[in-house]
């Protein structure tokens, strides 16, 4: 095993067998220029750079792909974080490609510049992910693309969407908790929680009886997503998000009398009248 930060090589053909040895990535990029990698595994956020080649790819946190790649295996282990594809890109899927959110949080794929579309293609067999929102990518070759308990969002040409999701209407409960765990997810206010938390379709509402004191609610996943978020009639408390990505599809409505440690929330309505 071969433990790096990052990995920079910018002259080809260069061949990282992995038949013996697999490359932990820790670091934050791995720069490529058509290289043929045997086994990589990345434990943190990374960039990826250069029309590669991988044996196996499996991804544990946010990452970008630059360019396009052909990738025999590819698992994704990150539990719900964000795949950003460059625009216009090819990702090859030779084998298999595993792409799960889960109740806990959704999963992302989408184009490093919206609006534009990238392609992942099998030539033959079968791809199925559960739990994911993709925004403007297309299937393409032979194989089967199903997306279950997921959302298409933008132009996703070539998927089978199977047990898409119905909007709902959720509502923070019981005190201080992380935004992972279902137990704070209601679908009434004040009420019993246990729903899965929220999906680009769902309403949030944090209102007086999310909170019994000055409680925290800790958004704890990389990437989380809702439709409307309304905070406004939620009582003196806090709203921790430092390290996540909240992608926010309707209205965002704050309190000032809420104590705001934000990380980044990204806007995605396409009406101006909704931001």
């Amino acid at each position: 095993v071969v433990y790096v930060n990052r990995i920079l090589i910018r002259d080809s053909p260069f061949l990282f067998d992995a038949d013996s040895a697999a490359f932990i990535l820790n670091g934050d990029s791995l720069a490529g220029n058509g290289l043929h990698f045997g086994k990589v595994i990345s434990n943190a956020e990374l960039g990826i750079t250069g029309d590669n080649h991988f044996d196996t790819l499996i991804l544990k946190s946010n990452t970008a792909l630059w360019g396009s790649n052909t990738i025999g295996t590819f698992l994704w282990q990150a539990r719900a974080s964000l795949l950003l594809l460059s625009p216009g890109s090819t990702q090859t899927i030779l084998d298999t490609m595993i792409f799960n959110g889960a109740c806990e949080g959704i999963s992302g794929i989408e184009t490093i510049m919206a609006g534009n579309t990238a392609t992942i293609f099998k030539a033959s067999g079968s791809v199925f992910f559960d739990r994911v929102v993709l925004e403007d990518i297309l299937a393409g070759g032979s194989a089967v693309f199903t997306a279950n308990n997921s959302v298409l969002n933008g132009t996703c040409t070539g998927w089978n969407s199977s047990n898409a999701p119905s909007p709902r209407n959720l509502f923070w409960v019981a005190n201080s908790g992380s935004w992972s765990d279902t137990s704070h997810w209601s679908l009434s206010s004040g009420g019993p929680g246990g729903e899965c938390a929220p999906t680009p379709l769902d309403e949030v509402t944090v209102d007086a009886l999310s909170f019994s004191g000055a409680d925290t609610l800790t958004d704890d996943l990389s990437f989380s997503t809702c439709n409307d978020f309304d905070y406004s009639a939620a009582p003196a408390s806090t709203f921790a998000s430092s390290s996540s990505l909240l992608d926010v599809y309707g209205n965002l409505v704050l309190s000032s009398s809420v104590n705001y440690l934000p990380g980044t929330v990204r806007l995605r309505s396409s009406l101006p009248s909704r931001n």
